[in-house]
């Protein structure tokens, strides 16, 4: 009884590091936008107050003033288009402070997919150059996937690990401390990762972020619907399928024998097509922050709700060959 909490414990260790990167993420984020907002009223009073009547210096005014507001609406989106893809239409406060909360989930999954890959490449017997490239890929494959096959003119080219460089960083440098911390964390505390409740709540969390973001990378394209679900599936599980792939396993997702993993970010893919398609066809009174919330909540209560039960999907009783 005493082990329980000492393995609750354990298995927050590794997750608990990147809380850091979210928090840092959200208070910048918050402290650019105020300062935008007061550096941008101190020079419209400042405008009024040392106004001119002549025709030129008023014309200047106009121009300032246009220059101001074009700055805030950029200090607004600046930080959403670090997203690994997503929608940046939308400006708004609301909107803003939903993307960064999905970017700091984002970044929280990636921490927790990185590690997932790298612990089953060093189970697997890999080195450490093996164990951040599985890494790697649990946690930007589904994303690279995307964009691959997104792929058009512009900035469009790329995939998102290479404009935004961070995401690669945070899967390698979770390798590394996965490679040289957690043996010793499993040797003295034995903490089982596939049923640790912290760990799977944690998956849960970045799922839900990288299928809502999926949906939004195909919807700025406009994408027929049926795609946009695809690719909010593809960008939150590809990457699990590929690294058990490489590393000789069934995929996970495809098979019953496991919980109910995929059901999560397939409905909230399909929540967010949906009331995205009603709003803009229906006039439905909901705005980008309302589904992304709703969305994300959909798909995360589902692969939370099915920890650890019976739960599976529908599939033939196949008896294997002895």
């Amino acid at each position: 009884m005493q082990t329980k909490p000492k393995i609750i414990l354990a298995a927050l260790l590794l997750p608990s590091f990147s809380l850091f990167l979210p928090c840092t993420v959200a208070i910048t984020g918050t402290r650019f936008a105020s300062r935008s907002r007061r550096h941008d009223s101190q020079n419209i009073i400042r405008n009024k107050v040392f106004h001119f009547s002549a025709p030129s210096d008023s014309n200047d005014d106009r121009v300032n003033h246009s220059q101001l507001l074009e700055h805030k609406q950029y200090s607004k989106t600046k930080i959403l288009k670090r997203i690994r893809g997503g929608d940046i239409a939308s400006s708004s406060s609301s909107s803003c402070k939903v993307g960064l909360l999905i970017e700091a989930m984002t970044i929280f999954g990636t921490v927790v997919f990185a590690f997932s890959g790298a612990l089953k490449a060093g189970r697997k017997g890999m080195d450490i150059i093996g164990m951040m490239i599985i890494a790697s890929i649990t946690a930007m494959g589904g994303g690279t996937m995307r964009d691959i096959l997104m792929m058009g003119g512009g900035d469009e080219h790329v995939v998102f690990w290479m404009k935004t460089p961070m995401y690669l960083e945070i899967s390698l440098v979770t390798a590394l401390i996965t490679f040289y911390i957690w043996p010793q964390v499993e040797a003295k505390f034995g903490v089982e990762t596939d049923s640790a409740i912290p760990i799977c709540t944690s998956d849960a969390l970045g799922l839900a972020a990288f299928c809502v973001v999926g949906v939004q990378a195909a919807i700025k394209r406009g994408l027929a619907p049926t795609v946009c679900v695809v690719s909010g599936l593809m960008t939150a599980t590809f990457g699990g399928i590929i690294r058990d792939v490489v590393c000789g396993d069934q995929a996970r997702i495809m098979y019953p024998h496991r919980t109910l993993y995929v059901l999560g970010p397939a409905l909230g893919s399909l929540v967010y097509t949906v009331l995205d398609y009603l709003m803009n066809t229906h006039s439905w009174r909901l705005d980008s922050s309302s589904i992304t919330m709703i969305s994300f909540s959909v798909a995360f209560l589902v692969r939370v709700l099915s920890f650890n039960k019976s739960w599976r999907m529908p599939h033939w009783n196949v008896v294997k060959d002895q």
